[in-house]
């Protein structure tokens, strides 16, 4: 069986800078890593390139809003064969479908909370059903806010969750480092590893943007134990 590839949404180091990412992605022989736009603008290869040079591949990018025009996106995320991670706009879904098939790239819809467009990863794994290149981006902390189960959205639209931002919440609801919060995620990494899926699997701590280090540390330190 594959592993997962594993790595960080270097929204992460949005404090310290998209090199400061790919320097602790390498030293943690991490090969992958999720960009935030502001680090990796649309059409800007450079930092791609550089990233690739380094031994980190960017295999994601986002979250994108998608409200006007995309094809700069789509060629972008073409040209480095990116998966697209996006917030697309209501009734938007057989346009982009018809889209990503032109430029043979994949979306993933982030749920962004119980208040957000896409903020229900059940009724979005459902829309997006008859699409075969869109699919799911599920960030463990905003399912926890919208009180839904990520093991139900696995088991229903597993073949649709394309990537998964790795967060743990304290009782308050705040970001802390993986395993040191209320959210299962040690059972759900162990349920994943039991299926066929390999999505991306990227750690996003949110907390302490100035220096994340100890946090993502330990967050991968839970997360490579599961997988040993």
């Amino acid at each position: 069986m594959p592993e997962f590839p594993l790595g960080v949404q270097s929204y992460t180091f949005r404090k310290l800078g998209f090199e400061a990412a790919i320097d602790y992605s390498r030293s943690r022989g991490l090969n992958v890593i999720e960009a935030y736009p502001a680090h990796v603008p649309v059409g800007d290869k450079t930092k791609a390139l550089m990233a690739k040079e380094r031994g980190v591949r960017v295999a994601s990018h986002g979250v994108n809003r998608l409200d006007q025009g995309s094809q700069d996106l789509f060629k972008f995320a073409k040209e480095l064969e990116l998966l697209l991670v996006v917030d697309p706009a209501p009734g938007s879904l057989a346009q982009l479908e018809e889209m990503a098939s032109n430029y043979h790239v994949k979306l993933a819809i982030h749920n962004h909370g119980p208040t957000h467009r896409w903020g229900s990863a059940l009724r979005t794994g459902e829309e997006i059903t008859p699409y075969p290149h869109l699919g799911l981006c599920l960030d463990l902390g905003h399912l926890a806010r919208s009180s839904e189960d990520p093991f139900k959205v696995v088991e229903k639209y597993g073949e649709k969750v394309f990537d998964v931002h790795l967060k743990d919440l304290d009782v308050e609801g705040e970001d802390v480092p993986l395993g040191s919060g209320v959210l299962k995620v040690w059972d759900f990494l162990k349920y994943l590893k039991g299926t066929a899926l390999r999505p991306l699997l990227m750690v996003e701590y949110e907390a302490e943007p100035e220096d994340p280090y100890r946090g993502v540390d330990q967050s991968l330190a839970l997360v490579r134990a599961v997988m040993r």
